[in-house]
């Protein structure tokens, strides 16, 4: 069987006594219903209980603000409305606050909670060992706190440069653009950033990967002796 409910001093305002649940001054938890009409029929809704903070004053505060809407139509006209309505524009500024922080995320920021973390896991520990010596010696400094977004290939060029005055290889380079080519492709497969990676409009330093050497006198001496033996004409 239901609860009894009491009228308020405050016409439309009626509640209902917990039979046991009691709350802050030790007394027992009274729930809030507003009553109203709309549309000529009357109606009835659950407003919330005196231990989430609820009286009767504020609960005459929203019917005050339905009666309101009947008279103008503009706005929620029902309790359940209205709820639906900061439901929304709660989950709207959740989203909102979510896009904010993808788009100002920065570069070394992913690095380090999300990329880097992976790459120790899945890549051997010279590869990561490196990857995280290049980003913190040359990468970094010049777009870690820069978010996705804003990253255009001339720092990229930036980098490319310092690492070239440096007297860096040309291997090193491409190791370096390698690392943030693979942060950007993380990123947008994690639905963090949306777009090219600015790395596709940089040119990288080619390797050359022959190797020169002079012969030692000794070594010299050996070869000559040994190409004798095979042939005097040669």
């Amino acid at each position: 069987m239901a609860s009894k409910k009491f009228s308020t001093q405050f016409p439309g305002i009626r509640y209902r006594v917990h039979q046991s649940r009691k709350y802050a001054g030790g007394n027992l938890d009274r729930y809030f219903f507003i009553r109203y009409r709309i549309n000529g029929k009357p109606k009835e809704e659950g407003i919330g209980w005196a231990s989430e903070e609820w009286n009767v004053k504020k609960a005459s505060i929203v019917l005050s603000g339905l009666k309101k809407a009947h008279l103008t139509g503009e706005g929620p006209q029902t309790l359940a409305e209205q709820r639906a309505f900061e439901n929304e524009k709660r989950e709207q500024e959740r989203l909102e606050k979510k896009r904010i922080k993808k788009e100002t995320l920065s570069f070394s920021d992913y690095f380090r909670e999300r990329y880097f973390p992976e790459a120790k896991f899945n890549k051997g520990w010279r590869s990561y060992q490196r990857e995280d010596s290049l980003n913190r010696l040359w990468i970094e400094p010049v777009i870690g706190k820069m978010p996705f977004k804003d990253i255009r290939p001339f720092h990229l060029e930036r980098i490319k440069k310092n690492l070239a005055d440096a007297g860096r290889s040309a291997r090193s380079i491409q190791y370096a653009f390698a690392v943030v080519r693979q942060v950007f492709n993380h990123a947008i497969k994690n639905e963090i950033f949306v777009g090219e990676s600015p790395t596709k409009k940089v040119t990288r330093p080619k390797v050359d990967n022959k190797r020169e050497r002079f012969l030692k006198q000794e070594e010299a001496q050996l070869l000559l002796e040994d190409v004798r033996a095979r042939s005097q004409q040669l």
